[in-house]
């Protein structure tokens, strides 16, 4: 009795996994599980001080936007406990909702219309994020085994593919997207400054009638500006905008 008690306090034994979960965890999910712990600060900061949500090709705002961010983050929360616990059904778990988010992103893309020719860094950053989610969900399969067997398990090549695969594509996403957002930044700065000077000393239908004459970036920038800078404005303004970048911009002034 004596000796079997020994051997369940032993190397293998799951309280000795429960003292060293961390230790034995791959470095390929420690890294998902930073990930996945950035992505749930950024639902915690902006998802709910500015609610925007687009689900399926439909572009949620206000309280609706609140409660749908709020139930992401509860959902990333059970991830990180779930991975970091190593539960069963944490695999499961991420399996689908990885899925479902490049579901979720590929859908808004074709129906919201969001493709890269229409010039905007919404589309830019949605594209990368199906490029991680992707290559994330074809870890978790992978390593699906890790999930079932809560015993010690070494670092393999799938974690090693996995890190180095992740920040490549990070590294080229956060580039790639700070080089478009700073010429974006800098071509909306230039048409703010020039539009400014038009609407100055201007009430809010004298403004409108000046954007309505306006064309492609400056039209959308106008509205943009009428949005932050008019009480009257609502977030009908918005709807004349074609650029999402523009339109998501202008409905986080009307509303906040």
């Amino acid at each position: 009795m004596r000796g079997s008690k020994e051997v369940h306090h032993g190397a293998n034994s799951p309280l000795y996994d429960e003292e060293k979960r961390w230790k034995t965890t791959p470095l390929g999910v420690k890294i998902l599980l930073i990930y996945i712990s950035v992505l749930a600060l950024f639902y915690l900061v902006f998802g709910l001080t500015i609610p925007t949500n687009v689900f399926f090709g439909f572009l949620f705002t206000g309280i609706s936007a609140k409660i749908m961010n709020f139930t992401v983050l509860i959902i990333l929360g059970f991830l990180v406990f779930g991975l970091m616990l190593k539960k069963h059904w944490a695999g499961k778990l991420a399996i689908i909702w990885f899925g479902l988010e490049i579901i979720n992103l590929l859908t808004s893309m074709a129906l919201g219309k969001t493709l890269l020719e229409d010039g905007t860094l919404v589309s830019l950053i949605m594209i990368f994020v199906v490029g991680i989610n992707a290559f994330i969900l074809w870890y978790l399969i992978a390593k699906r085994e890790y999930f079932i067997d809560l015993r010690h398990h070494h670092t393999s090549g799938v974690d090693k593919i996995f890190v180095i695969g992740i920040f490549l594509m990070m590294f080229f996403a956060i580039t790639a997207t700070t080089t478009y957002g700073f010429n974006v930044y800098h071509d909306t700065i230039k048409i703010t400054d020039k539009v400014i000077i038009e609407l100055e000393e201007m009430d809010f239908e004298e403004a409108q009638m000046i954007c309505s004459y306006k064309q492609g970036k400056e039209k959308d920038v106008c509205y943009m500006i009428i949005a932050s800078a008019y009480d009257d404005a609502t977030s009908s303004i918005c709807d004349k905008i074609e650029y999402k970048f523009y339109k998501l911009t202008c409905i986080q002034a009307v509303i906040i």
